[in-house]
């Protein structure tokens, strides 16, 4: 089971759609909305942008 978070409905499409492409079987259970303020307080918010600009998500790492 795979939990997808994604701004657009359109980019769960895609993926979805890649991953058929590549013959895995897809099953959508659910779809729904959040409310983005409730996701992250503002120091996780912080945390994630300063490990995304120091390129901890890189492949390969940059730290």
């Amino acid at each position: 089971i795979w939990r997808l978070l994604a701004t657009e409905k359109e980019a769960i499409r895609m993926i979805i759609s890649d991953l058929e492409d590549h013959r895995y079987i897809v099953e959508l259970r659910k779809l729904t909305s959040v409310d983005v303020d409730e996701l992250m307080t503002s120091r996780q918010e912080d945390i994630l942008q300063i490990a995304y600009e120091r390129g901890y998500f890189d492949y390969p790492k940059r730290i």
